[in-house]
């Protein structure tokens, strides 16, 4: 998709070049040369307007620091969500099933919260690059070995293994949904606090 628009970006700002150097040239009797320096002026200005304008919420990348890396991050976190969620049906066993069910619920709102705080991105990369990343692996191949029964004369319980480690990814997705709210809910307390005290001195006014 990106790869597209960045064509079809190119292919405005040229035939907008071309356009313009001809309506110098031969409607306004421009020389070539300045016409043609005119014509690519036109070129990079067309390119520079066109440029989409990506976002994380309402925040424009290019003016948050570190931007195109929140914007990496993000991605790749919603393709292993989206990822997670479409496997979901796929697992036999209820236990498992409520896990990974769990962590896709918690991952969906820790995405929902990043998205509307991005200045939160930098200090979530732990969860983005590697336990959302870990999750979708697992259950991944928690589906490959129950569907192709490999594990047949293993001598640890692999399956019963995977199922853990999603218990305990689990807290940690928890975790990482408590770290991002806890300053919001403080937020609210202290305008609470405020909002009382006002009241309170309007009161005796």
């Amino acid at each position: 998709m990106r790869k597209a628009k960045e064509i079809i970006r190119t292919v405005i700002s040229v035939l907008a070049a071309i356009i313009f150097f001809f309506l110098l040239y031969i409607v306004l009797a421009f020389a070539a040369i300045p016409a043609a320096a005119l014509a690519i002026a036109m070129y990079f200005g067309m390119y520079f307007l066109l440029k989409p304008r990506t976002r994380i919420g309402n925040v424009e990348v290019d003016q948050m620091r570190g931007g195109e890396d929140s914007l990496r991050l993000m991605e790749e976190a919603r393709a292993d969500l989206a990822s997670m969620e479409k496997n979901l049906p796929q697992i036999r066993s209820q236990t498992v099933a409520q896990s990974a069910a769990g962590l896709a619920r918690t991952g969906s709102k820790i995405l929902a919260n990043l998205t509307e705080h991005p200045e939160k991105i930098s200090g979530a990369r732990r969860f983005a690059d590697y336990y959302l990343d870990m999750a979708e692996k697992l259950e991944s191949k928690y589906i490959d070995f129950q569907n192709n029964g490999i594990t047949e004369g293993y001598p640890e319980d692999i399956m019963g293994q995977i199922g853990d480690a999603l218990e305990v990814l689990n807290t940690a997705f928890e975790k990482q949904l408590t770290r991002l709210t806890e300053g919001e809910l403080m937020e609210v307390a202290a305008d609470i606090k405020v909002l009382r005290q006002t009241l309170k001195m309007e009161g005796d006014s």
